[in-house]
């Protein structure tokens, strides 16, 4: 149940981190192309590898702070971190076609599934 409690923190102030994030880059930016979701995820997957290569060395790490910090912050900083970090699992035991399969159906899938919640509200309105 403590664990719960780590990643809840973690998600809270990963998310508030990413609204400020991507309210300063658009600040600088001034442009419509969604660079702050952009550089959030590209920062959060490399603190992601960061972070687990931080942990494969140093095991005696507390369980609910891996936590706290992989699914809670960077899980609600990012919305590609544990992507990222599962597609290169993958790739690193050698499933390459595993890897490439869950990168495209992800893209896919995942784009197809937004354009079908938004057509499904949107067809009500027309």
């Amino acid at each position: 149940m403590i664990s719960l409690l780590y990643i809840a923190a973690g998600g809270a102030l990963g998310a508030v981190s990413r609204w400020g994030f991507m309210n300063w880059v658009a600040s600088i930016t001034k442009v419509a192309f969604p660079y702050g979701t952009l550089m959030a995820n590209v920062l959060g997957s490399f603190a992601m590898g960061l972070l687990i290569a931080y942990f494969l060395k140093n095991a005696a790490l507390s369980n609910d702070l891996k936590l706290f910090l992989t699914v809670g912050f960077l899980g609600s900083f990012t919305t590609f971190s544990t992507f990222s970090m599962d597609a290169l699992s993958l790739y690193s035991r050698g499933d390459v076609m595993g890897a490439a399969a869950y990168i495209c159906t992800s893209v896919v899938l995942s784009l197809g599934a937004v354009m079908l919640g938004t057509y499904l509200i949107w067809k009500e309105t027309l």
